[in-house]
């Protein structure tokens, strides 16, 4: 279980640092999209390392366990999606200087 928590906060600092065109900004909709994608993970690694098989075909019980793996997943981007930029705004030093000029009165080169 450890190594789930792990895993999931690995994927998360991921997903705060990945680079975005637009407004730089992350969403509900992106991090619903990333959490799903993360389910990949299971699907093709710990399963047949179970020895459940592809896709958890050999559970007796995929589609059983594919849904529950699948919303799990998605409440993790969910919950990413909703949080993430706040954390993404404290892991860029840039973002804080130059927020920190702009209050003070100064101008910030790009």
């Amino acid at each position: 279980m450890l190594t789930h928590y792990a895993t999931g906060i690995i994927l998360t600092q991921a997903f705060v640092l990945l680079p975005r065109s637009g407004n730089d900004r992350t969403s509900l909709a992106v991090g619903t999209a990333y959490g799903i994608a993360t389910a990949a993970l299971p699907l093709l690694v710990m399963f047949p390392s179970m020895g459940y098989g592809w896709f958890g075909l050999r559970s007796g019980d995929a589609a059983r366990l594919n849904r529950i793996m699948l919303l799990g997943h998605a409440a993790f981007g969910i919950g990413i999606g909703l949080w993430a930029p706040r954390f993404a705004a404290r892991q860029r030093p840039d973002h804080a200087s130059s927020s920190a000029a702009l209050s003070a009165g100064m101008t910030v080169d790009p």
